[in-house]
Parts: C-alpha cells; sequence; structure tokens
C-alpha cells in the first residue's frame, strides 16, 4: 500500500523505510511501471486483506 503526494511516493506498510525524496518509480521493460523497495504481504483471505487495509490506513497521514 503507497500513498502519493506532492510527487513523493511513500510506503504505508513499513513508513520507517522511507527515505526523505519517497521512493522510486521505476519501469521494467516486460512488467511495466513498478515502486522500488515497496514492501510486499501475501494474503490467503478477505480477513488479512482487511488488517493490512486497516494498518496502512494508520500510517496514512492524509487520512487523520
Amino acid at each position: 500500500m503507497m500513498e502519493i503526494y506532492n510527487e513523493k511516493v511513500r510506503d504505508l506498510f513499513n513508513p520507517d523505510h522511507n527515505p526523505p525524496g519517497g521512493l522510486k518509480v521505476r519501469d521494467h521493460p516486460k512488467l511495466g511501471p513498478y515502486v522500488e523497495d515497496l514492501t510486499s504481504c501475501v494474503v490467503s483471505n478477505y480477513s488479512d486483506i482487511e488488517r493490512l487495509m486497516a494498518e496502512g490506513m494508520i500510517n496514512d497521514h492524509s487520512m487523520v
């Protein structure tokens, strides 16, 4: 889960890992655009998704 604000990308699952200028958006020749070093989370059911969405929204300063 990421936030894009003022052209800066922030990782909402690992907010302590965000560099001052934001994460870098890259382009893979076959897979397309991606955010470098963005946290990935594996889910196996809807409860996992709800829990992660709640965690990400806690770290989203614009939602406060």
